[in-house]
């Protein structure tokens, strides 16, 4: 009996989507993320309220490619390089604020790192220089694989592996 519960577990471990894992990482409610494919650092927010997360993407230009509506954006890391963007756009969301008027923002798909979880997800795009941090991580990113520590700050070194 217990030889066939060992192997359901290990049957249902096997079966958890790629990214997830039996147990969430802890990260601090702020957390320094990568960005793997631009080689590149930024403060992120953790931020449970947003579904979707959100990326600074400032001098946004967009254009066709291909018949496919791309953008044009460029990220700042850390250390003050900056890089220009392009990806496809996978749709348009509207943002709703209280108090602020429903924004409509791109939506594109990138490669990112957080407390060592690298995985791609879907940030809109938007001009957040005036932020403090030019990254949210939302909830289709943490959820199943990052708890937030809200009394916590970077337990993470924004170090990723795999």
């Amino acid at each position: 009996m217990r030889l066939s519960k060992a192997l359901l577990l290990m049957a249902a471990v096997s079966m958890i989507p790629s990214g997830l894992r039996a147990e969430p990482v802890r990260a601090g409610w702020t957390e320094l993320v990568s960005f793997p494919q631009q080689k590149a650092q930024l403060k992120a927010k953790l931020d449970t309220g947003a579904k979707t997360s959100a990326l600074n993407g400032h001098d946004q230009r967009r254009f066709q490619r291909g018949g496919t509506d791309w953008i044009s954006f460029v990220l700042t890391g850390t250390a003050g390089e900056h890089m220009r963007i392009e990806r496809p756009i996978l749709r348009l969301a509207k943002i709703r604020r209280a108090g602020v008027p429903t924004e409509t923002r791109p939506v594109v798909a990138m490669m990112v790192c957080a407390a060592g979880i690298t995985q791609r997800t879907e940030f809109t795009v938007t001009d957040r220089r005036g932020m403090a941090f030019p990254v949210l991580l939302g909830r289709r990113f943490l959820a199943g694989r990052i708890v937030v520590d809200a009394g916590a700050q970077g337990l993470n070194d924004g170090a990723c592996g795999s």
